[in-house]
């Protein structure tokens, strides 16, 4: 029996997968996607009184998130796109959404523009995966939530060639970007309706 729910569990979440189906689900309203502020590393150079370190870990904090920015910004159309800080992860669990969703831009949204009983969305972030995906916690990629931010799929391929300046990678902390905006936009259109009642409020 344990060996045939590990196989279901490698069929489920194999690298590169994403799920297909024969007919399209109900839409995705939004997606949120989660951005990394790295406290751990930041709290342990201002511990120390590193500034210099300190410097050279914000500068690429900054340059990882611009890239993940960029790239939904710039390949991800199925569905408005929203983001926020990982420090602010159990407001978006209790959809606490005022004050901590932004766009692109750093752009807080506007008061009610998410109703807090909406469940209409998904929420994506780029990194290990967490203990329910156990079996790749050695290897990162991107990790699909559902609205109650239970992890529902872990992709580790990115298909198709995407250029350069989408990617990031410290020179000197393991921080990394890889992009899979446009891999994740195609599953949507192909898997999900396209819902036209709010499609234009981040627009």
């Amino acid at each position: 029996m344990r060996f045939v729910f590990v196989v279901l569990i490698l069929l489920l979440f194999s690298p590169g997968a994403i799920c297909q189906t024969k007919e399209k689900t109900a839409s995705v309203k939004f997606l949120l996607v989660e951005l990394k502020s790295e406290k751990n590393k930041l709290d342990y150079f201002n511990a120390h009184k590193n500034p210099t370190e300190l410097k050279h870990l914000s500068d690429d904090i900054a340059a990882q998130n611009l890239a993940t920015i960029n790239d939904y910004t710039d390949h991800f159309n199925y569905c408005p796109v929203y983001f926020y800080m990982d420090t602010n992860r159990q407001k978006i669990k209790d959809k606490q959404f005022e004050g901590y969703l932004f766009k692109g831009g750093y752009t807080i949204l506007p008061a009610n523009t998410i109703p807090d009983n909406e469940t209409r969305f998904m929420v994506v972030k780029y990194g290990h995966p967490d203990d329910s995906l156990s079996i790749f916690q050695n290897t990162m990629g991107l990790i699909m939530y559902n609205y109650k931010l239970e992890p529902l799929q872990f992709i580790k391929k990115i298909r198709g060639k995407i250029p350069k300046q989408y990617y990031f990678t410290s020179k000197k902390y393991n921080i990394e970007y890889r992009p899979f905006a446009t891999q994740l936009n195609n599953s949507f259109l192909n898997n999900y309706k396209k819902d036209t009642t709010g499609a234009e409020m981040n627009h």
